[in-house]
């Protein structure tokens, strides 16, 4: 079901002071893991990197819409689950739902965790055909040079040839030169 922590907790973990903390779930809290126990918010442990995520991209000088892009392309939950403990023990029908819901994140992140990683690897295949089909192309390149280089070669050599010939006197080439 995974770790749940306090404020406190939260804020020594991340080295996020507690008011920034607390700055941080009201601006995001739809993106926040979190439920209320006897009036004490607690955090599921998936918000930590998430409010480090929103420390990064302040440290980076984005503001509050731009961050909110990014997290919905990066956070798997963007819905708040807030659930009062209370209510949950009194009703087992909730308590249910909130299993299953939390079950069903989880589920979520793991997929958006895998399709992360196949697109990394998407992009690393993507890159090494391209470096196969450059290498390809050069050797391409390199063959058809050589091809023509030959036969450029053999066209002088075929002038030099018909130079030669033409230099002589055809008389000297019909009496003095056998063939």
């Amino acid at each position: 079901m995974g770790k749940w922590f306090t404020l406190r907790e939260i804020s020594r973990n991340t080295s996020i002071p507690i008011q920034t903390v607390k700055r941080y779930v009201e601006d995001y809290q739809s993106y926040l893991n979190m439920r209320n126990e006897e009036g004490v918010y607690i955090f599921h442990e998936t918000c930590i990197s998430t409010l480090q995520e929103v420390r990064q991209c302040y440290k980076q000088g984005k503001n509050k819409e731009e961050i909110k892009g990014i997290l919905n392309k990066v956070c798997s939950n963007s819905t708040a689950m807030i659930v009062k403990e209370s209510t949950c023990n009194e009703d087992p029908v909730l308590l249910g739902i909130h299993k299953h819901l939390e079950k069903e994140n989880n589920v979520h992140q793991n997929l958006m965790k895998m399709i992360r990683e196949q697109s990394k690897e998407i992009s690393k295949l993507h890159q090494k055909l391209n470096e196969h089909l450059e290498q390809k192309e050069r050797i391409a390149i390199e063959e058809r040079d050589r091809t023509l280089t030959q036969l450029l070669r053999e066209m002088q050599n075929v002038k030099r040839e018909i130079a030669k010939s033409k230099k002589k006197p055809w008389w000297k080439t019909f009496f003095f030169e056998k063939n």
